[in-house]
């Protein structure tokens, strides 16, 4: 992947993880795309698959019922697909949490939005 694809990819993820550890709404929406959505499997419970549209992610933020917790990031993998779509894998590591995310970004007007996170929630 070119490195300014790389850094601009870099950017959003960081941006989003830093909207959640903040509870930052606007920043938040800055990085997502319209149609973005969070896949949890395994969430609420064993066997169930919680799905969070952009607006209900964007209002759990603002009523501090999700985030909160500063999390480091770990890039453990890219994947081009071409010009301007890539799915990214981290792992974000916190105090009580540990999630395995799988993101899919794509890249309009210059910019990388992420459209999907499909995370895994596990006991920090």
């Amino acid at each position: 992947m070119e490195a300014h694809m790389e850094q601009g990819i870099r950017d959003s993820i960081e941006q989003f993880v830093r909207a959640g550890d903040e509870q930052d709404r606007d920043l938040f929406l800055k990085v997502t795309h319209a149609n973005f959505r969070v896949v949890a499997p395994n969430f609420p419970a064993p066997g169930s698959i919680a799905f969070l549209e952009r607006d209900q992610f964007a209002s759990l933020l603002q009523s501090k019922q999700i985030g909160g917790e500063v999390r480091k990031i770990d890039f453990l993998g890219w994947e081009p697909i071409g010009p301007s779509a890539a799915t990214v894998r981290t792992r974000l590591t916190g105090t009580k949490l540990r999630f395995e995310n799988a993101f899919a970004l794509i890249k309009m007007e210059d910019k990388w939005q992420i459209v999907q996170d499909m995370a895994a929630a596990s006991a920090g």
